[in-house]
């Protein structure tokens, strides 16, 4: 028979915090869950149903950036511990999963979310140098005008 050791907690908790959640042993054992989105997870499970959730709130909560918490949040969506239903104006229900992911059935119906895509500028890409005696785009030009091929040619 295994050894079995107690836990002991010390130090008193103030009035009105949380001493801890209780978390689904089924997300625990979820390969496809990341520690971040485990993190945030336990950040939307520890509050009432009803309880507004933000990314800032998450981030805030959670100690990571806007980025890590949106891509935890995907994580979860994709694991379907979570879902979002569209409310409109960029709002939405977050419905989540309390024992096991949700049906994928189940799933494509509640998340109906799209986030809004912010449109990002295309990064302005440097003209192609050409050879001006064969045309062709020359990585090693010498003085700028033609490549070295072209050059021994004309030598």
């Amino acid at each position: 028979m295994a050894i079995r050791n107690p836990i002991q907690y010390h130090g008193e908790y103030d009035k009105g915090k949380k001493l801890y959640i209780q978390m689904p042993m089924a997300m625990h054992l979820d390969k496809s869950v990341t520690p971040d989105a485990y993190r945030v997870f336990g950040a939307i499970f520890s509050n009432v149903e009803g309880w507004e959730v933000s990314v800032t709130w998450l981030m805030d909560k959670c100690g990571m950036t806007k980025r890590a918490v949106q891509k935890a949040i995907g994580i979860l969506i994709d694991a379907r511990w979570i879902a979002r239903q569209a409310l409109g104006n960029n709002r939405y229900i977050l419905h989540v999963a309390r024992i096991k992911p949700f049906p994928e059935s189940d799933h494509t119906k509640l998340n109906t979310y799209s986030p809004a895509v912010q449109k990002r500028s295309k990064p302005v890409s440097s003209p192609q140098i050409t050879c001006m005696a064969c045309g062709d785009h020359a990585e090693h030009l010498v003085d700028g005008v033609a490549c070295q091929d072209c050059l021994q040619e004309v030598a």
